[in-house]
């Protein structure tokens, strides 16, 4: 039996040629990040260029999917394997899971919005318990109050939301929440987490911590000073005592003159 043949017509050669699979390497770049993506070609055998065969283009962008979501996944996972390790990013287990009950509670989250809620998740339980919630300290750079070691494990989503394939990896473990440490969260993400990650950089960029912080810092000079788990303790209980930030009526006072006190 003879063997089957792929044949098509090739635009170069003006006429129906054999032509061959081949593998390719490409690399392409995705919201900001760049990929590698082996993708099959059709390439006549008789010019050696590439040729537009049906069902060619659907197969690509399925490759191409499927070899986005496995690099996000391996990428998703070797991040917070390095998390839990207390390696690279050294995040403590408190925080950890402060970020999962986020997740779990959001349905999207910027990296820049998740910065600024966990600021407030601990300036807010500070204000109601007297104590910090996680033991990390956040630094005062430009774009308000960031947490560095969150910052490396979420920074290749820039300004785009934290894919999916990235928060199942935090699933479950938000069980390590206790009841008052949820009231805080709750508070926090049902009253912050209403507005974007710019609107709340907006926001702490109007308060007296990220603003003592920063004194002697250009506007868009970058700086290790920490924001001081004291300053955010001293002025979140004085926006307590004010606003009554222990409800959400309180608490949307609270962000609704803040965001006044910008745009005026």
């Amino acid at each position: 039996m003879a063997e089957k043949r792929n044949l098509d017509f090739c635009i170069e050669c003006r006429k129906h040629t054999e032509y061959e699979l081949r593998k390719v390497r490409y690399k392409e770049e995705v919201r900001g990040r760049e990929y590698e993506f082996i993708l099959t070609e059709a390439v006549c055998k008789e010019c050696g260029e590439r040729m537009h065969i049906p069902g060619l283009i659907d197969a690509n962008i399925k490759e191409r999917e499927e070899q986005y979501r496995r690099a996000e996944k391996e990428s998703g996972e070797k991040a917070v394997e390095a998390a839990d390790d207390g390696g690279a990013f050294g995040i403590s287990g408190k925080m950890l899971v402060s970020i999962a009950y986020i997740f779990e509670r959001m349905e999207e989250v910027t990296p820049l919005a998740l910065q600024k809620l966990l600021y407030y998740i601990q300036g807010i339980y500070m204000a109601l318990f007297g104590t910090e919630f996680f033991p990390e300290d956040c630094c005062a750079w430009q774009h308000g109050p960031v947490y560095e070691k969150v910052y490396f494990l979420f920074r290749d989503f820039k300004y785009n939301p934290i894919e999916d394939k990235r928060f199942a990896l935090f699933a479950g473990r938000s069980d390590g929440l206790s009841d008052k440490e949820r009231i805080a969260a709750d508070l926090v993400i049902d009253c912050f987490g209403k507005y974007s990650g710019k609107a709340l950089e907006m926001i702490t960029h109007n308060e007296k911590p990220w603003m003592d912080a920063r004194k002697g810092c250009g506007a868009d000079e970058p700086s290790q000073k920490v924001v001081s788990k004291e300053s955010m303790k001293e002025y979140f209980e004085g926006v307590f005592r004010e606003y009554g930030i222990g409800s959400a009526r309180g608490l949307d006072r609270y962000i609704e003159a803040k965001l006044g006190e910008r745009a005026g």
